[in-house]
């Protein structure tokens, strides 16, 4: 009985090491298909899903840096009905963990490529962009350097400014903390910060915000992606298992660039339509922070009042409703 649960178990592993990557189908006529880019500085891997083969075109930037989310894209679902989603692997994630470490400047070089290789394949005159956290920090360079690539830009978590978002954090913490090892260590981080130079003390605040949820308000969603994920066959088992490795690669390079992120000092503006859709509890972010960002420069948010940094998981009705609605009116969809 044990031999043949081992031979089982090691069947298993082998047809998982050789099955071919694909996206689950969406129906008869409609669009589901893995791409790989041809024009970016390494091959990407491109995730194509919608209901109509010629419905707007929303190029989707995951957050990480190196978190894909190409294999759990069960999340979009709900935007296939009236869009043409593309989920794009970019640069550090594990269809793009090459021994050269991205940089900011080519990610965004990369991204500006895969819009204009949709707008080829799709005969479109421009597609949508949507950036989730640190794909905010990509969307934005994107649309300021090529607005005439995009019918609009829409952000969930933006990221404004790393430093004024951690001393929003420390600030939003002293109001909230009752605990007395909670104080203590806040009285610790505070003595170090903000803005902080060690990245342990970014940790200790982040778990801080954590526990009182002021990153996530409900955690069963995020679990739900995490099995989409698991099981997607998007990526290859062998992808999967160095998720964490490129993670902490592309995290390790563009680190620096990230703490450095600040769109408060930045003269730079939103020439295409543009929303944010944003987290009353998302303190990676700062609400207050990203609220002064976009009264800068002229830009419209939807709040979420249940949400942390991800409303797409935590308010999913009301985050794509906003996202629909804003396609409609500027997408054509």
């Amino acid at each position: 009985m044990k031999r043949r649960v081992v031979w089982g178990v090691l069947g298993l592993v082998v047809v998982l090491l050789v099955l071919p990557r694909f996206t689950l189908p969406a129906g008869e006529g409609q669009v589901a298909r893995v791409v790989w880019t041809e024009n970016t500085s390494i091959p990407q891997l491109l995730v194509e899903r919608g209901k109509d083969g010629d419905a707007p075109v929303l190029m989707l930037l995951h957050g990480g840096p190196g978190i894909s989310m190409a294999a759990a894209n069960g999340v979009y679902a709900p935007l296939e009905d009236d869009l043409l989603v593309v989920l794009w692997d970019q640069p550090g994630s594990v269809t793009a963990c090459s021994s050269d470490p991205p940089t900011l400047a080519g990610v965004v070089a990369d991204g500006i490529a895969v819009a204009e290789a949709l707008r080829v394949r799709h005969n479109v005159d421009r597609v949508g962009l949507m950036g989730s956290s640190w794909g905010s920090v990509v969307g934005v360079r994107m649309v300021q350097e090529r607005p005439d690539l995009f019918w609009g830009y829409m952000a969930e978590g933006q990221v404004v400014s790393t430093r004024a978002a951690e001393a929003e954090a420390m600030s939003e913490l002293q109001m909230v903390l009752t605990d007395p090892a909670d104080r203590a260590t806040l009285d610790a981080l505070a003595a170090s910060g903000p803005p902080f130079e060690n990245p342990q003390d970014v940790g200790r605040m982040r778990a801080l915000l954590w526990r009182h949820d002021r990153v996530v308000r409900r955690l069963g969603p995020y679990l739900g992606v995490f099995a989409r994920w698991a099981v997607g066959p998007e990526h290859t088992v062998v992808e999967k298992a160095r998720t964490l490795p490129c993670v902490a690669r592309a995290a390790a390079a563009l680190g620096p660039d990230i703490r450095r992120w600040n769109l408060l000092g930045d003269d730079g503006r939103i020439e295409v339509p543009a929303v944010i859709l944003q987290g009353r509890f998302d303190y990676l972010t700062g609400p207050r922070t990203v609220g002064a960002w976009a009264e800068q420069v002229g830009v419209d948010v939807v709040w979420f009042d249940g949400s942390g940094h991800v409303p797409s998981l935590e308010e999913p009705a009301a985050f794509f409703a906003a996202v629909r609605a804003f396609s409609q009116e500027f997408g054509g969809g």
